[in-house]
């Protein structure tokens, strides 16, 4: 494969069979940006918001990718957090850090739920190569 195949391959345009996965995701980004903007989130996830859009606008494998990848991390890292905040409250050992008070538990449940939802729905919007590219 040519180089010039493999930036095809992964920065050609692509169709995508549903583009509001993104904006969603783009949304739930923004709402995480904002609960950590006293942390100096807000630059940070102003990358991810921008790169979401940008599939949105120009779908590329590529873009795809990193997104998918993005969220399936965080999909994990959220369980891991949710599993150790359940084994901290049901051995009494410490306090627990994302069910703290009612607010904070409410927030990181719907912050885990839509997290796990995107990263569930990414692999079924996979963006394809249009018929001419497919051909080559």
């Amino acid at each position: 494969m040519s180089s010039r195949a493999t930036l095809v391959f992964l920065f050609g345009r692509r169709q995508q069979s549903s583009r509001w996965i993104f904006v969603g995701a783009a949304v739930l980004l923004v709402i995480l940006a904002l609960t950590g903007f006293h942390h100096g989130a807000c630059i940070r996830y102003a990358v991810l918001i921008t790169l979401c859009l940008l599939q949105v606008m120009y779908a590329t494998f590529a873009g795809w990718c990193l997104v998918f990848v993005l969220f399936l991390s965080a999909a994990f890292i959220y369980s891991f957090l949710v599993i150790g905040d359940v084994i901290r409250i049901l051995t009494g050992s410490s306090p627990p850090q994302l069910f703290s008070g009612p607010v904070n538990t409410v927030v990181s449940l719907l912050q885990f739920a839509m997290v796990i939802f995107v990263a569930i729905r990414l692999p079924f919007v996979r963006p394809e190569l249009p018929p001419t590219q497919n051909a080559a």
